[in-house]
């Protein structure tokens, strides 16, 4: 069963069940998908983006990875994979809490031992550029971008002869795991799968693993990778094709309403004209169109007043995002708020008397509450939060 390209699906591997446990708080309807061969993922939706996770929990081991991160590629087809949990940090400027992207997964173990001593045949994967991308920009200056390396023992012990193998062959990996090799190779392997390794730090790989573990530092760093793995999928837009065709359908010029009262302009002394159930329909529509406006504003840091200019704000937007459509949706913006604003009162001053409201036909309404849809729907898809909720 492959994933609905109009539904972006993500896949999220976690080997311990605290890892997963991380994870699952952040999703919603959730749903149970079994594979033929057992293989089981908890589906939900990442709240406020348009990604649908797949929740695998795998368990422990490079080449059990392997073979998992295959079959739920081939079975799910996801746009993008990431492995997420907990490492020992071998650096001293690498802290218990810390976050650790992977930009190379080194195998360790490969190799010939001869009479001169072991001779190192190392295997190294780097993760994909695009996901890679995505997190050095949702976690600047909250996680290192660092290479890590894999084994398939438990290292608790930094004066250990594998402690010391690393530091002598593979000196710049600054964790410690047990199966992103695995993932990683069998990523290269698909060809065309993203995927991205993220740890937690749970402990510095030395005699206090144990006193670590004790206080919770397992659970700590899992919580802090998930956050990361979030952070990363807010920052990074679908590529899917049906979910690019979709923004293609979508997004577009409004038809504009055009602006027809209904009974003339009403004067205070008359009856209010928010009575009208057209009036509401449209000060309904023109409040999420504010809302929705606003937060797009605020989440890319453009705009500098309630009502900013929408043009500059299109412009901005385009330039921040890479995405010029931008501009037809902040037009549209426009046009439904100049329609808004001839509609609703404006209050004077003491000096100038403002306007009375007017109740719109219900031509006026119907078309000013479609277009308002269509606009919220085309913010959201343009957005790193995805369609609304």
């Amino acid at each position: 069963m492959a994933a609905d390209a109009r539904h972006p699906t993500a896949v999220i591997l976690t080997a311990l069940s605290l890892e997963s446990s991380a994870v699952l708080p952040h999703l919603n309807n959730i749903e149970r998908l079994v594979h033929t061969s057992g293989v089981q993922v908890d589906r939900g939706r990442l709240a406020d983006t348009p990604w649908y996770i797949a929740l695998a929990e795998i368990g422990e081991r490079s080449t059990r990875a392997a073979v998992i991160t295959e079959r739920l590629n081939t079975w799910l087809q996801p746009e993008a994979l990431f492995f997420v949990g907990i490492a020992g940090g071998l650096k001293e400027d690498i802290q218990v809490g810390d976050v650790v992207v992977a930009t190379k997964v080194y195998g360790i173990q490969g190799g010939k031992e001869t009479a001169e001593g072991f001779l190192v045949r190392p295997e190294a994967w780097r993760p994909s550029f695009r996901l890679e991308q995505a997190a050095r920009h949702a976690l600047r200056g909250k996680a290192h971008f660092k290479p890590i390396a894999t084994s398939d023992v438990v290292i608790a012990n930094a004066q250990s002869a594998i402690t010391q193998h690393l530091h002598q062959h593979y000196n710049d990996a600054v964790a410690i795991e047990m199966e992103a090799a695995g993932v990683a190779e069998a990523a290269h392997l698909a060809g065309t799968l993203d995927a991205l390794i993220i740890r937690g730090i749970s402990d510095k790989a030395d005699t206090n693993k144990h006193l670590e573990d004790a206080q919770g530092s397992q659970a700590s760093a899992a919580e802090n990778a998930t956050a990361a793995v979030v952070a990363v999928l807010r920052n990074l837009q679908p590529s899917s094709a049906g979910y690019q065709a979709q923004i293609q359908a979508t997004v577009r010029p409004i038809r504009v309403p055009k602006l027809k009262r209904q009974g003339g302009w009403r004067s205070w002394n008359e009856r209010w004209v928010e009575n009208t159930s057209q009036y509401r329909a449209v000060a309904s529509a023109y409040g999420r169109i504010v809302n929705e406006y606003q937060a797009v504003c605020k989440q890319y840091g453009v705009g500098e007043s309630f009502w900013p200019t929408e043009k500059k704000v299109g412009r901005e937007l385009a330039a921040i995002t890479g995405e010029g459509r931008w501009i037809i949706v902040i037009d549209n913006v426009r046009h439904l708020r100049n329609i808004g604003a001839a509609i609703f009162s404006i209050p004077g001053d003491g000096i100038n008397p403002g306007t009375l409201p007017m109740s719109p036909t219900e031509e006026t309404a119907r078309d000013f509450v479609a277009g308002a849809s269509a606009v919220i729907t085309q913010l959201g898809l343009l957005s790193r939060n995805g369609p609304p909720r």
